[in-house]
Order: C-alpha cells, then sequence, then structure tokens
C-alpha cells in the first residue's frame, strides 16, 4: 500500500448487511482467531478465520479502490463503531498508512471514530491463502453428501444444544439417513425425519455443537450444506450471494449413542408397564407450574406419583424441600397398559429441565405417550422412562428416554 491517504464508502446497504449478521459474527468469533477485510474494486469482503476453516462475506463499496488494501482488524470494535456513526449516505472509510489506521466517519455529521488496523500486501502469505481457500476446498464436497436445514433439524438443534452443557458433556448430534440422535447421561433423544440426500451406509454423520449453531444463523438464507467425504468438514454456501460462504471444520465430537439392547434394558418391558396418553399443552402447564419455586438446584427435580384405585387412575406432580412444597395434577386424556394388574402407585423423579426442554418445540396439538413402571432405578427395565410424540396425522416424531434420579 502506498503512503497515501485513500478513501471510500461503504454503502447504506452495506452497513446493514454488517450490522445484520452482528450476532453471527460474534458467535464465530467466540471460536475463530482474527478478522480481515479486502478491499478491492467495488467491494469489500471480510474473512473469518478459524482453525481450518473460513468463513466470507462481502458489502458493496460507492467509491471504487484500484489498489486492494488487506488490513485485519478487531471486528467487534469496527461493527460497533459503523454503528454509531453511519449516516443516511453509508460509512466514509479512510485508510492511513502511518500511522496504520482506518477511520470511519458521515458525511452527514462530524462524528469520526479511528482504529488501529494491520495492513497486507497481495502477496502475504497470511492473507492469500484466505482469497485461494473456497477454490482449494471445493473440489473435496463434490464427492460428500448434502444436508437440508428443515424445520425439523432447527428444532433438534435446539433441544439438543441445551442439553449440552458443563453437566453433560457431550457436543455433537449424529445424523442417520432416517433420523436425528442426541444422547447424553441423562436422555436419549431420536427425532425421525430425513435430512440427508443420500447416504449409502447407517454409519451416523457426527456435527459439532459450533457448525449446528453457525447453521442456525444462515438457514433462513440458504438452508442446505455440505460435508465432505471425510465428514470432517462442512461448506455451506449462500444461494443470493458469492461472496457469502463458510468451509468449517468439525472440532473433535464427543457423543455416546446406546445400542439399542442397551436402551431395552432401561426403559419398561412392554408387559409390565403403564402408558399415559397427555395433550402436549396439558403437560407443558403442569411443568411450568414449578417455575420459580425451586431451591438451588442443579437438576430441579419433579417427582411423578401415579396412584390406581378401584379403576381410578391419576398423576400428580410433586416437588417437596424444606422451605417448599408443591403439587400439580397432570391431566391425563387416557391410560393404556396392564402396570394395575400388578400394582396400585408407582413413582419416578425427572429432571424437569429436560422434560421443558423438549416440550418447547413439540406442537401443541399431536399426543405425548409416558411410559412407565414401578421398578425401582438400579434394576433391569427400571432404570428410564420413555416419553414419544406423535403429531396431529399420528406419525411417531420424538422419542425420548429420560434417566430417573435416584430418590435421596
Amino acid at each position: 500500500m502506498s503512503n497515501q491517504t485513500i478513501k471510500t464508502t461503504i454503502a447504506q446497504e452495506g452497513v446493514e448487511k454488517l450490522t445484520r449478521y452482528s450476532r453471527m459474527y460474534s458467535f464465530l468469533m467466540s471460536s475463530f482467531t482474527k478478522t480481515y477485510i479486502k478491499f478491492e474494486d467495488d467491494s469489500a469482503i471480510l474473512y473469518f478465520k478459524g482453525n481450518k476453516s473460513v468463513l466470507s462475506i462481502s458489502v458493496p463499496l460507492e467509491a471504487s479502490i484500484t489498489d486492494s488494501q488487506w488490513i485485519s482488524i478487531d471486528i467487534q470494535k469496527f461493527l460497533s463503531a459503523a454503528k454509531k456513526v453511519a449516516g443516511s449516505n453509508g460509512l466514509v472509510l479512510t485508510f492511513n498508512q502511518t500511522p496504520p489506521t482506518l477511520r470511519l466517519s458521515s458525511d452527514t455529521t462530524n462524528d469520526k471514530i479511528t482504529l488501529s488496523v494491520a495492513y497486507y500486501e497481495d502477496t502475504d502469505t497470511e492473507v492469500s491463502t484466505l482469497a485461494t481457500f473456497y477454490v482449494d476446498h471445493e473440489q473435496s464436497f463434490e464427492t460428500g453428501s448434502q444436508v437440508t436445514i428443515t424445520q425439523d433439524l432447527l428444532d433438534f438443534v435446539h433441544i439438543s444444544s441445551t442439553y449440552m452443557s458443563t453437566i453433560n458433556k457431550n457436543n455433537s448430534i449424529a445424523i442417520y439417513n432416517d433420523r436425528l440422535v442426541y444422547a447424553d447421561r441423562t436422555i436419549v433423544l431420536k427425532l425421525a425425519t430425513k435430512v440427508l440426500e443420500a447416504q449409502i451406509t447407517d454409519e451416523p454423520i457426527l456435527i459439532h455443537k459450533f457448525v449446528l449453531g453457525f447453521l442456525e444463523f444462515v438457514a433462513s438464507d440458504t438452508p442446505s450444506f455440505m460435508i465432505d467425504e471425510n465428514r470432517s468438514t462442512v461448506l455451506w454456501k449462500s444461494g443470493e450471494d458469492e461472496d457469502f460462504w463458510a468451509i468449517i471444520s468439525i472440532d473433535p465430537c464427543n457423543i455416546a449413542i446406546p445400542e439399542q439392547a442397551d436402551i431395552e434394558n432401561i426403559i419398561p418391558e412392554a408387559s409390565l408397564q403403564q402408558i399415559a396418553l397427555i395433550k402436549p399443552a396439558r403437560f407443558t402447564e403442569a411443568i411450568d407450574f414449578f417455575n420459580g419455586l425451586f431451591e438451588a438446584s442443579v437438576w430441579k427435580p419433579i417427582t411423578f406419583f401415579w396412584n390406581y384405585n378401584s379403576g381410578d387412575q391419576k398423576i400428580k406432580l410433586t416437588y417437596q424441600h424444606p422451605t417448599t412444597e408443591v403439587e400439580k395434577d397432570l391431566i391425563v386424556e387416557e391410560f393404556q397398559g396392564n402396570l394395575e394388574q400388578s400394582a396400585e402407585t408407582a413413582s419416578f423423579i425427572l429432571i424437569s429441565d429436560s422434560v421443558r426442554t423438549l416440550l418447547s418445540r413439540i406442537s401443541p396439538n399431536g399426543l405425548i405417550r409416558l411410559y412407565f413402571n414401578d421398578q425401582p432405578s438400579d434394576q433391569a427395565h427400571g432404570a428410564g422412562v420413555q416419553v414419544t410424540y406423535t403429531d396431529e396425522a399420528g406419525i411417531e416424531k420424538y422419542s425420548a428416554v429420560l434417566a430417573k434420579l435416584q430418590d435421596n
């Protein structure tokens, strides 16, 4: 770059584009390391760089730049300054080599903010690899798998991401031919849906929570992405803007999906179980009744108490603490099963947040089936309960196995 001062303007629509994705930029920088901007001709292209990962997005310039300018900048400061300074005619940018700065100002006010930057030449390795990153990696996706970002997938991402925490160390979901799966020590969750365009084997594709979080930001633009043949990298590309794309390396995935035989040993046996048919809205109402009433608790436990008396069956939800006692009837549409042939009562404790999170993305229509028995949690078929959800058409969508908490 020459020592002369260079000036250009990001048009108002460009400023709006920058600020529209500000939350996505903040999310990316929780894992990515640096942001670069290339000013060339009539556009500014932002490159967000991570470990074997790059996101690119461009904004238009009103005044063309003949000599390309590469800079690295604190993106959070840059966006904050752009929001504060930009006027109705856009954002005026003034490049200075000595000292290396970028001044942001407006034609409509006297406000200005100057930020320190670092300048690079096109030949500098640090930036030259960014300009060719897409071309260098594009071919690896030609034999990969395409995933459609459906509303089912977004709902599942929301639910499973909520379960991922410091308590539950798992950080990924598994995509199969006909289902999505998440599992940790407290829940095994499945959603019957097809998002893979083609899959030869039933070996799952694992997607890390960071990638899932990014996809939530861009799904409304273009609802699909590619996974390379090695299942180590994803490519998302905007269908509206050829300069808006992301190639993201999938971080190590941690998820332990139990075998079906192990699940069968956890849930109630068909020959000795009770099934409560519940409207999702009624279930949500009962669980939400306990909000704000738990004492300091990680699990926020709710006890489900089933009682059978002379043909009459009920389920009562309770929470007990030395300072607080709560009771709420769970309205059940119908009881099925055969547990009443051998027992008159059964109780189990569930993590209320696990139930609430699942209910948050279930339509209030349809029907929930709650499968339980009277077996202690340390015996076969006693460690968990099963919850299924069928939609209005009677198609089973969600199936979850929830671990019982110990009654201490």
